[in-house]
């Protein structure tokens, strides 16, 4: 069994290159066997020195504020007034249209439908 080796300590430009170094590099520096990975007490103590190996959890939200979210959109907001604007703009058209219809086709239409 090996003795446990002091844990790295990442610099920034390390930190910023970890990818784009070797594996045997990054194997040796953090004293890891490729092909068997950590030993039990190993785990252990680095479990205790930096914790479970876990993103932390996010609270999520529920589907009506994901839905109202949407609308926070400044293009959303915008579409949304001129689908508006369109939809008085055509109300008003039929019931303009329908004002100065001749009498006939008013009395025909209010009867159709």
């Amino acid at each position: 069994m090996q003795a446990p080796q002091k844990i790295p300590q990442t610099t920034d430009a390390t930190a910023d290159s970890w990818h784009q170094r070797e594996v045997h590099e990054l194997t040796t520096e953090h004293a890891v066997d490729p092909e068997h990975g950590l030993q039990a007490d190993e785990v252990a103590r680095r479990m205790a020195i930096h914790g479970p190996n876990e993103l932390p959890s996010v609270a999520r939200r529920g589907p009506l504020a994901l839905f109202a979210a949407q609308f926070t959109d400044f293009m959303v907001l915008v579409l949304l007034v001129v689908t508006g604007g369109v939809l008085v703009a055509t109300a008003c058209a039929g019931a303009t249209a329908r004002a100065n219809a001749p009498m006939g086709t008013r009395v025909a239409s209010i009867n159709a439908g």
